[in-house]
């Protein structure tokens, strides 16, 4: 996979002391871990939009977590009924997008831009991207800020083979963020998963439990392989997954910076409501 640039750094285990610290994590907990209902964090930084990750509340108000420097995202794709505004075969509207009010222009119009996808099977020992040649993928559809600056929707990330069916295996894509009167953010990245394993399933109930399973095991596998379970599932081994979030996670780490912690720590203090969109 060419080499990742102009990207922020996770900070898993940093996040994890900090809940510790202020008394919301415990061991076994996973109600903060990536995955847990979290979404992309959006905002702006000297006129530009920026990416991170945030935890809201079960009424998805306000930001319990959030981390500015978080910008790799990994998700299970589920069988979708293509149509004109979002034509993808295989999709999923987790994670989401979310933004305080505030925080980005008012009733600003906000858009998804694919730079890249890259494609592995999963078969080799190696994780080894190519270029998805043929595939279309994207996020759709697009969306517009409240009033007050704010925004959260759960538009579809997907990919769809004009030709066909798109295969199984990880897909990566490489996309950015516009909201209109801001600089384009810089490029986070959606690690997917294609299985039959979960598309093979009978309803879409079944189909959206196997893929949450499959999608935490792989996340958890990812951050610390050393503590938890390799990520199987109905008989198959998921490990290539979870390797291939590992290894788009290695090549987006750059210096780190000294706004980390302070991100970080903004957990359940001074955060703006927000309204729904």
């Amino acid at each position: 996979m060419p080499t990742i640039s102009s990207v922020h750094l996770k900070f898993p285990l940093l996040l994890l002391l900090t809940l510790a610290l202020l008394g919301g994590f415990s061991a076994g907990q996973r109600a903060y871990g990536h995955g847990a209902g979290g979404d992309i964090a959006l905002f702006s930084t000297n006129g530009q939009v920026d990416i991170g990750f945030a935890i809201l509340d079960d009424d998805d108000e306000d930001q319990l977590v959030f981390d500015p420097h978080e910008n790799v995202f990994s998700l299970v794709l589920l069988p979708q009924n293509p149509n004109p505004v979002v034509p993808w075969q295989f999709g999923s509207s987790e994670p989401g997008f979310d933004a305080n009010e505030e925080t980005l222009p008012p009733e600003a119009d906000i858009a998804y831009n694919l730079l890249e996808l890259q494609y592995w099977d999963g078969q080799s020992s190696e994780v080894l991207f190519t270029s998805a040649t043929g595939i279309n993928s994207g996020v759709a559809p697009t969306g517009k800020s409240d009033a007050e600056g704010g925004f959260h929707s759960h538009p579809l990330f997907g990919v769809a083979d004009p030709n066909g069916t798109a295969a199984e295996g990880v897909y990566v894509g490489k996309l950015t963020v516009s909201v209109e009167g801001l600089t384009d953010s810089a490029p986070y990245y959606m690690v997917s998963l294609v299985t039959d394993a979960v598309t093979g399933l009978g309803t879409v109930a079944e189909q959206e439990a196997a893929a949450e399973e499959i999608g935490e095991m792989a996340k958890l596998y990812s951050e610390d392989p050393l503590n938890n379970p390799a990520p199987t599932y109905g008989g198959s081994d998921f490990t290539f997954f979870a390797n291939a979030i590992s290894q788009v996670r290695a090549e987006a780490v750059p210096e780190p910076s000294s706004l980390a912690l302070a991100g970080i720590l903004h957990v359940g203090t001074g955060s703006v409501r927000r309204r729904r969109s």
